[in-house]
């Protein structure tokens, strides 16, 4: 059971009368949801990305390797060495998972809405993608569907702005933005109180196509350390504009 900020818990059901735990581990995120293969168990633990859990002895989980994906990972299935995580505003990641203790990303697809759940059947997986729809891929090969490693650096298929990870944060937090090809436009990026002042600015300027993380402290720009509180952080570009709400804390 993905049993969120209690991490992941294992329930004997051999008696369905009277379930008992009989193991649990705690994970650095909140766990969403779950899938097993084998003797490992791979959780999508929102800001905590995908953990690799060894469940082999039931009493004595073990994680023996984790990934921290760019988004919010809610939902994860797997298909042979392949996890397939449904990872927020940062769209479908597909996860190698040949080496337990060393996952690793081969490739991703920009869904266009918010990918918040997923099942998968051999190569193809259908994502939950909120007012996307259900979107429907199949992997072809680290370049299949978009794949961020030196294979294939194509650009991003959709503007997007991410959700900071982790939020709430202190004292730092990013924020990743991603911009496709197009006519070049001025793009910025900045960070309001909620009277919608602003307190800094983390980018500004022509971005060229592809994917940004920009990083930011909790300070204005006079390099002052605001208070605790919801904050939020806006992408424009050009004529399009996505804003986002974020927590810093104290």
């Amino acid at each position: 059971m993905a049993d969120g900020d209690s991490g992941l818990r294992i329930i004997s059901i051999s008696d369905p009368a009277n379930p008992s735990e009989v193991g649990a581990i705690d994970t650095p995120g909140s766990a969403a949801n779950v899938a097993l293969s084998g003797d490992y168990a791979y959780v999508a633990d929102h800001g905590g990305g995908l953990r690799v859990i060894w469940v082999g002895d039931p009493a004595q989980p073990v994680e023996t390797g984790h990934l921290d994906t760019p988004g919010a990972a809610l939902d994860v299935g797997v298909s042979g060495d392949l996890a397939f995580v449904a990872d927020g505003y940062s769209g479908l990641r597909v996860i190698s998972i040949a080496d337990s203790a060393n996952p690793a990303e081969v490739g991703y697809y920009d869904t266009p809405g918010y990918a918040h759940g997923i099942a998968v059947s051999g190569d193809s997986a259908y994502v939950a993608d909120g007012y996307g729809g259900v979107v429907i891929l199949r992997y072809q090969g680290p370049t299949g569907i978009g794949s961020e490693g030196p294979g294939d650096p194509g650009p991003p298929r959709a503007f997007s702005l991410s959700q900071n990870c982790p939020n709430p944060f202190n004292p730092t937090t990013t924020i990743e933005v991603r911009i496709p090809e197009g006519p070049p436009a001025r793009t910025s990026l900045a960070v309001y109180d909620l009277r919608g002042r602003l307190v800094r600015t983390l980018a500004s300027g022509d971005l060229p196509a592809g994917t940004y993380r920009f990083a930011w402290n909790g300070e204005d720009d006079r390099g002052v350390p605001l208070p605790s509180g919801a904050y939020l952080y806006s992408l424009r570009n050009g004529g399009r504009r996505i804003t986002r709400k974020m927590t810093l804390l104290k």
